[in-house]
């Protein structure tokens, strides 16, 4: 009764959130409307806390503070970028992703954020492997204590997991938009992509997806069946495809075909 006395207020939040999934998994709701209801809840007890900072008053809160304090105090490399700086990279680079085709300058924000969370990243995982915190050191409230390691893990374990997806945010970006769109053409799919398509989405394929028609034709092809079982299905791919005359023949209509490439408007059928 102690721990939940001292502790309710730093544990509410995550114990909520395990509760909005359980709820929808239980009823078979969909994974993306529990991402939703956690976003509004999140937005919601921000303010709250915001207002009454409730969630400072607890053991959790307090001595996760004063362990990532100490933590932070033991670095011996300096940071590259600021937590502040490194979100806004983050941020530029997401929007710069999601608006790639309006306009070709919009590489020249996402090529250099990229860059920097990756070098950023890079930084932080190096700075973690030369720490020399001494967290046991900080004495933990009598209602934490035979759970100390689990708080002193999460603090040692935090950064390296931001910076992870970080990392992983900057390198997809350079390995499925950047190379295939400067090093390569605009039919050329990432190596990621390519990767997930043959071993994971389309195993069975015996001809293996090598561009984005064929990526394109696959997926259309795949959500075609599902969808429309009793129609005629679209024939399997006899060649890799590397521009719209390849696609007309296999016998497919023009109409599926817009269909289908519709975001690669850029592959023009050759007269």
């Amino acid at each position: 009764m102690k721990f939940i006395k001292s502790n309710w207020k730093g544990l509410l939040f995550p114990i909520i959130c395990c509760c909005i999934i359980a709820f929808d998994y239980y009823f078979d709701n969909p994974f993306v409307l529990s991402l939703v209801r956690i976003l509004i809840f999140s937005f919601f007890h921000f303010l709250y806390v915001y207002k009454t900072k409730y969630v400072y008053d607890s053991d959790v809160y307090r001595y996760l503070d004063a362990l990532k304090t100490e933590y932070e105090r033991k670095h011996i490399i300096k940071p590259f970028l600021s937590d502040t700086q490194s979100t806004t990279a983050l941020v530029l680079l997401v929007l710069s992703v999601c608006v790639k085709d309006v306009h070709p300058l919009i590489y020249a924000v996402m090529l250099p954020c990229a860059s920097l969370l990756i070098m950023d990243s890079i930084n932080i995982f190096m700075r973690t492997l030369t720490n020399k915190a001494e967290l046991n050191s900080i004495r933990s409230p009598a209602s934490l204590t035979q759970v100390r390691f689990v708080f002193t893990w999460m603090t040692k374990i935090t950064p390296n997991c931001k910076a992870f997806g970080r990392f992983t945010a900057g390198a997809l970006t350079m390995s499925e938009v950047v190379y295939p769109k400067f090093l390569c053409n605009d039919n050329t799919l990432g190596p990621v992509v390519k990767m997930v398509d043959n071993k994971i989405l389309h195993p069975e394929l015996k001809l293996p997806i090598e561009t984005k028609l064929d990526h394109n034709y696959e997926s259309y092809r795949s959500e075609f069946a599902k969808y429309r079982p009793n129609n005629t299905p679209l024939p399997d791919r006899t060649q890799i495809l590397f521009t719209k005359n390849d696609i007309l023949d296999l016998g497919v209509d023009k109409g599926h075909i817009e269909s289908m490439i519709s975001s690669s408007s850029s592959l023009t059928i050759k007269k």
